[in-house]
């Protein structure tokens, strides 16, 4: 299948998510001393936000307004099939963009070279906002498209204490006579120390970029270990088409390494706590198996009838997300199945008490769930 037919689909199925769903969003206003001006931010929160306690890694947007309509579905169709782990998308609108996104002035830009101050920004106001208000772990992905790519790719490379991953679709490497690369090589030495994951790519029809990528491409090869990156070329795809695939392909790519290994052994927790601790000191962040992938696993232990690994997976996610009312109701219909009611009726009536105080909508089958255990 060609790639514009798969991406026919894709439009297709985001299409079918953003109309089925009622993706909750707020619009902040962020009155910027650093900048001297007011930027407009809409925060787009997972679908289980309100009903777990779990913590998200954080997802920023740059030309926020371009790529809004169809950034949600596209998070939503990828963590729904448990390509990525869900996070809180952060759509930044712009205001002066050759003054944001350019590291350093070009005297042919007018205004340009305020990239430094930007940074200020999103490190001492828009970050610092976030992380006070919302439940975030110390993961920041980065999205951008050609100049906002270029810029994306610089945070990632300088910053990789607070922005550890970037998406560039058709990035502006070229910019004042290969900056980035240039900016690159003249820290060599921190692409060995810090752990850093980049996916860029480009259109084939693009060709006044390809030798500037080239570059990167080149030192990208002798970086060792701490860089994790992927390079794409998009068959008969001009600029302005690369955004859509390039955030979708990209955010499965970052987030691969976050998915439960797929065969854990006599011990899963064991394994899986050993697999997530190596991923968190590589980021130096706290990143935690998923709810749901969990539960994915948990069930899938009881249809190949391995019982006390299921009942270990599924005890292990209530400790996780002990306030999220659905790891209870699992729990619950394991030892329902294991004709052990008693347990069952414990784990449902947390179910319930959770969904209540959640307002989860899944409460009338909790409830129900309750009720047939406890009839004998």
């Amino acid at each position: 299948m060609g790639i514009l037919r798969l991406l026919s689909i894709l439009i297709i199925l985001l299409a079918a998510d953003l109309s089925a769903q009622n993706f909750r969003m707020e619009n902040v206003v962020i009155n910027s001393e650093i900048l001297s001006e007011d930027r407009n931010i809409n925060i787009y929160f997972p679908e289980n936000y309100q009903r777990n306690n779990a913590r998200y890694p954080l997802v920023l947007s740059f030309d926020g307004g371009n790529h809004e309509m169809y950034l949600p579905g596209v998070r939503h169709f990828l963590s729904r099939n448990g390509m990525i782990r869900d996070f809180i998308l952060v759509s930044v609108h712009n205001t002066d963009r050759t003054r944001d996104f350019t590291p350093v002035p070009n005297p042919a830009r007018q205004n340009s070279g305020g990239g430094v101050k930007f940074y200020e920004f999103l490190s001492e106001e828009l970050l610092p906002y976030l992380k006070d208000n919302f439940r975030t772990i110390d993961f920041t992905i980065v999205l951008g498209h050609s100049l906002t790519g270029m810029y994306s790719m610089y945070l990632v490379h300088n910053y990789p204490e607070q922005f550890q991953a970037a998406v560039a679709a058709s990035p502006y490497v070229q910019y004042m006579d290969d900056w980035l690369a240039q900016n690159i090589s003249d820290t060599d030495d921190q692409l060995k120390e810090e752990s850093r994951t980049i996916y860029f790519s480009i259109g084939s029809t693009e060709t006044d970029y390809f030798e500037h990528l080239d570059k990167l491409k080149a030192i990208y090869k002798n970086a060792g270990e701490m860089l994790t990156w992927e390079f794409r070329n998009f068959e008969n795809y001009n600029h302005g088409k690369t955004p859509l695939l390039s955030y979708y392909n990209g955010l499965e790519f970052i987030f691969r390494e976050w998915k439960i290994p797929e065969k854990p052994g006599d011990d899963p927790v064991a394994d899986i706590v050993s697999h997530y601790k190596k991923l968190s000191e590589k980021y130096n962040s706290e990143i935690l198996p998923g709810e749901a992938d969990l539960n994915i696993l948990g069930y899938g232990f009881m249809r190949s009838e391995e019982f006390g690994k299921a009942e270990a997976i599924f005890k292990y996610n209530t400790e996780l997300y002990s306030q999220s009312a659905n790891v209870w109701d699992s729990f619950g219909e394991f030892y329902e199945n294991r004709g052990e009611k008693e347990k069952a009726r414990e784990n449902y009536l947390m179910a319930v008490k959770n969904g209540k105080e959640l307002n989860d909508p899944n409460l009338a089958i909790y409830e129900r769930n309750l009720k047939r255990v406890s009839e004998d």
